[in-house]
């Protein structure tokens, strides 16, 4: 997917109780051939991890009772393949955390799930479609993420869906109106922005629709009009947040009822990301650099009213990658991540709400993707005020996960 190279992009973080992160850019099928598609907004949604010991089988949450899974009615599950590559990662109640990735196989496509029970890592079902590390590809045999919003039902998608409400166990293609560009979901409701192309392709409309978290029925949402070719999503509890990029439209939700909302940046086109542990917003205004994206960021504590930063002596500047993620933690503490294969990429903290930032990564256990060779950031978010996950943009063997607001990082590997 070609990225913003010269577009401004304005990221709007809402503190709520979901994470996601603004991903774009180029990517690559995995199992099949590589393509290039559009550059637009991606949400890799709820992600969370509590730090283990690293290396293989290290457990991303504190050991729970062997019987979690029996309890909660979930498939036992086999061991995890040999080179298990994990693209997406999403963690629902009881920490039941699921990975969406690749490993070798006879007969493609190759993708697998694993999921951590509070015990051990486990494989389990996987759709049969082929994982992609493009987002979005619209693609209609290919998947690029996960969410559940439960322990039992979640969604694998890119220019797919395909659903499970039996944790895994088994999966079915469910037609949501189009590719879906982003999903999210709590343990009520799913929500997801679906692209819909005509004329080979060559002209996209998104709009926003919803199903219940156990359901495949999939409907307009109403009172949001949708406009452009792409969109993201932002969840939590009572507050959902979509934008659509392409046009400059805002909707947030509060109370069941949605309405428009301006966030005023110069040259911007907004998105909406989202956070779990304060009610702040947050407005990342992006204006084009020489291969570089320099930040202003605002502030409304009420969706309404704004508030700039003062640029700080070291303020946000990331290189304009293949991906861009950017998160945070808390009212505090933000972060943001890069990544592309000619460039790398660094991941970034700010513990003054923006106004001067640090690198995250090269210390304290995260490792430096910072070159060409290494190829950067997929994703960074934060499924707490202290919990902070991380992918790299090239498919490692694991991620990354810290469990004090991104001070010290272990690597979680799989199996």
């Amino acid at each position: 997917m070609t990225g913003p190279s010269r577009r401004n992009v304005v990221v709007l973080v809402v503190l709520v109780a979901v994470v996601a992160a603004v991903g774009v850019g180029a990517g690559f099928l995995l199992h099949e051939r590589s393509d290039r598609a559009r550059h637009t907004a991606a949400s890799p949604g709820p992600t969370s991890a509590t730090p283990a010991g690293p290396g293989a089988g290290a457990s991303p949450t504190p050991s729970r009772s062997p019987d979690l899974a029996a309890t909660l009615g979930l498939p036992r599950g086999g061991r995890v393949p040999a080179g298990f590559a994990d693209v997406s990662v999403t963690t629902t109640a009881h920490g039941i955390t699921y990975l969406l990735g690749y490993a070798s196989c006879r007969t493609a496509p190759c993708t697998s799930v694993a999921r951590y029970d509070g015990t051990h890592w486990v494989s389990v079902a996987a759709p049969e479609a082929a994982v992609t590390a493009t987002q979005p590809s619209t693609r209609s045999y290919t998947v690029r993420d996960l969410r559940f919003g439960t322990p039992k039902d979640g969604w694998a998608y890119g220019g797919a869906l395909w659903s499970t409400h039996d944790g895994a166990r088994r999966w079915r293609s469910v037609d949501a109106g189009g590719a879906v560009v982003d999903l999210a979901a709590d343990d009520t409701t799913a929500y997801a922005v679906v692209s819909r192309c005509t004329g080979s392709s060559s002209t996209c409309r998104v709009k926003l629709r919803s199903t219940t978290v156990r359901g495949d029925v999939w409907r307009d949402v109403p009172g949001v009009a949708a406009a452009g070719s792409s969109g993201r999503l932002s969840l939590g509890p009572g507050t959902a947040a979509v934008s659509f990029p392409d046009s400059g439209i805002v909707y947030l939700r509060s109370g069941g009822t949605w309405r428009s909302a301006t966030v005023s940046c110069p040259d911007g086109s907004p998105g909406m990301v989202a956070s779990p542990s304060s009610a702040r917003l947050f407005a990342f205004c992006a204006g084009p650099g020489a291969g570089n994206l320099d930040y202003t960021i605002r502030y409304s504590d009420d969706g309404r009213r704004w508030t700039d930063l003062p640029l700080g002596a070291s303020h946000l500047r990331i290189p304009n990658g293949t991906f861009v993620s950017l998160t945070a933690a808390s009212s505090t503490v933000l972060l943001a991540a890069s990544g592309d294969p000619s460039l790398g990429g660094p991941v970034m903290v700010s513990r003054d709400s923006g106004r001067t930032w640090e690198r995250a990564s090269g210390r304290d256990g995260l490792p430096d993707l910072d070159t060409s060779r290494s190829g950067g950031w997929r994703y960074v978010g934060a499924s707490s005020s202290t919990r902070v996950v991380a992918l790299a943009a090239v498919p490692h063997r694991g991620y990354w996960v810290s469990h004090d607001t991104a001070r010290t990082w272990q690597r979680i590997v799989p199996g």
